[in-house]
């Protein structure tokens, strides 16, 4: 869980960051929260979660590679 939230941060933060502009464009600021979260929960943690699965099992069929 500890790299899924380490990956997840930083683009969490870039996120909010773009939502935040866009909001304040529009008059919105009180709904950045919510779409910040609703954004991360749906597409940025399974997205984060399988970069960490691929890079976990590739590095596990190079080392296996590697051994041989």
């Amino acid at each position: 869980m500890l790299p899924s939230l380490l990956v997840a941060l930083p683009l969490g933060a870039t996120v909010a960051l773009q939502v935040g502009d866009l909001a304040g464009q529009l008059g919105a600021q009180s709904a950045t929260g919510g779409a910040v979260v609703v954004g991360l929960v749906r597409q940025v943690a399974p997205i984060a979660s399988a970069l960490i699965i691929a890079g976990a099992g590739g590095s596990a069929m190079t080392s296996d590679m590697g051994a041989r």
